[in-house]
């Protein structure tokens, strides 16, 4: 337990580190605010724009650090993945090893350094709301005295068994259809296919119950070796079928949440095994990338692509700088809202909350019907990778543009970290297996979320997390009431103001004393 000193130190240092982070984010705003109402000249403040970016995502892990929080945690992930995805292009700029430039130097100067500012004012406001939503020290404690450890951990692997067993066949189905194809086409293959060709939304859904299946099997089996082993194969196996189908989105945030869980809940992993691994993956990042594309054998694909392609070469640049080409999808959503589309005023956030509403009683979902922001833009800007099943992606920080311009990527950014790391902090500063399991689900979508939008997060969110976590509950509800009907009973005697005479009749001589008697005599 921390002591109240360390509690008043920590909140000291806390308020600090909000004044600053406000006071940055308040600094960045009124930048651009000057820079929109006085002409200026931006074509040469693209390397500028760059350091401005780096600078608040080196202050934001740092400070991050100072709060006594872990890189290798939930929000330290979410932080990395939106740094390289939105911010990997200028962190390159910065160290001299972007060869091809900003983008490839395939937007005008004036809007690269439109979408670096609000890249940079975005990644601040998020830290903010990740920092205001921080009110102790990490100390770990124990969820609750009831119900016991070991019932709670056998609730989690009753959820995880039942999750594993509902997304068993539905993933038989899946992962042929996925090999098949990728083994005739390629990765293009899975989405440049008729509707028709594509298995029904019923079944991908309940294959997605694979992830919770091993999250929640794993997190309740610190003391169950066997269990745990079966959960780390099967992830080990479902991730490297998806990563070799260059599925990258579900492969490695799984291989990733996997870990981190390992590490916070069953036992505490080497930072340099941890770092060797980020470093790795970050290398198979870009091997899948190459190959990916090419029917038939892995052998002969990455034969290939060593022949062809000089990214091989530099794997970890070449990941970083294809994962920042999401910035390529802020900078048009600035130059076509509302040029080419009026503002969306949360409507695009409504329609993302519709996802949470299964796909019945209509032939198209409506978020289907309306188009994603994605679809919309690889339509506007790449019609032949639209009509091909591609897209870009997007972005989490052009999404409130789109919605509010400006004015609203400060607010819902500040927003989007704060309940973040609410949830995180609800789960991770306790010794729930549930809770860490349902955050460890949440994890795998949430890592590709600065690469995606909302309408992508809720259903994962809801369905596999948040179900996951209340059938938990449930399955220690039941547990508890078995462990209690199995325990002796223990009758107390009953206080009805007779005395007790054996048998357990109450006499009928009150316990009150009598006048005369020697309890009321006074001594003499």
């Amino acid at each position: 337990m921390a002591s109240p000193k360390s509690f008043r130190g920590f909140g000291n240092r806390r308020r600090l580190i909000l004044f600053i982070q406000a006071a940055l984010v308040s600094v960045v705003a009124a930048i651009g605010i000057a820079l929109s109402e006085l002409p200026a000249n931006l074509d040469n403040t693209v390397f500028p724009a760059c350091v401005l970016v780096s600078v608040i995502a080196v202050w934001n892990f740092w400070s991050w650090r100072l709060l006594g929080r872990e890189w290798f945690g939930p929000y330290g992930l979410f932080l990395m993945s939106a740094s390289l995805f939105n911010g990997g292009q200028a962190f390159l700029e910065v160290l001299g090893l972007n060869v091809n430039g900003v983008l490839a130097g395939h937007y005008a100067p004036e809007l690269t350094v439109k979408a670096l500012y609000l890249i940079a004012l975005g990644l601040a406001a998020l830290h903010l709301g990740a920092i205001g939503a921080i009110r102790k020290p990490a100390v770990r404690t124990h969820f609750r005295p009831r119900p016991s450890d070991d019932e709670r951990d056998r609730a989690s692997r009753a959820v995880g068994w039942s999750c594993l067993l509902i997304s068993a066949f539905p993933n038989v189905l899946v992962l042929r259809d996925m090999l098949s194809v990728v083994a005739s086409r390629g990765y293009t293959g899975l989405t440049d296919r008729p509707v028709e060709d594509v298995l029904p939304a019923s079944i991908r859904l309940l294959a997605g119950f694979l992830v919770p299946g091993v999250m929640f099997l794993a997190a309740g089996s610190r003391r169950h070796r066997h269990s745990l082993t079966l959960a780390a194969i099967v992830m080990a196996v479902y991730s490297g079928i998806v990563m070799y189908s260059g599925m990258r989105r579900l492969g490695a945030p799984l291989f990733i949440s996997f870990v981190w869980l390992y590490h916070s809940r069953i036992r505490r992993l080497p930072r340099a095994a941890i770092l060797s691994t980020g470093v790795a993956l970050l290398a198979l990042f870009t091997l899948v990338s190459e190959v990916r594309n090419e029917p038939g054998p892995w052998l002969d694909a990455v034969q290939k692509a060593r022949a062809t392609s000089s990214a091989a070469q530099n794997p970890i640049v070449g990941a970083i700088t294809e994962m920042g080409n999401t910035a390529g999808t802020v900078a048009d959503t600035i130059n076509l809202w509302p040029a080419a589309r009026p503002f969306d005023y949360g409507i695009g956030y409504g329609y993302a909350l519709l996802t949470l509403i299964p796909n019945v009683g209509w032939a198209v979902h409506p978020t289907a019907a309306r188009g994603t922001y994605s679809e919309w833009l690889t339509r506007m800007v790449e019609l032949r990778t639209d009509v091909h099943g591609g897209g870009f992606g997007y972005s989490f920080i052009a999404e409130p543009f789109a919605n509010f311009g400006w004015y609203g990527v400060v607010p819902l950014l500040v927003l989007t970290g704060y309940l973040l790391v609410k949830m995180f902090e609800w789960a991770t500063l306790t010794d729930d297996p549930a809770k860490y399991a349902a955050v460890a689900t949440f994890i795998v979508p949430l890592l590709f979320f600065p690469r995606a939008e909302t309408a992508e997060l809720f259903r994962p969110l809801v369905y596999y997390s948040l179900l996951s976590y209340v059938a938990a509950g449930l399955w220690t509800k039941r547990f508890l009431s078995k462990s209690r009907a199995g325990q002796p009973q223990r009758i107390a005697p009953r206080v009805t103001g007779r005395r007790p005479v054996p048998g357990g009749q109450p006499s009928l001589e009150s316990t009150a004393p009598r006048r005369g008697s020697l309890a009321n005599s006074s001594p003499t």
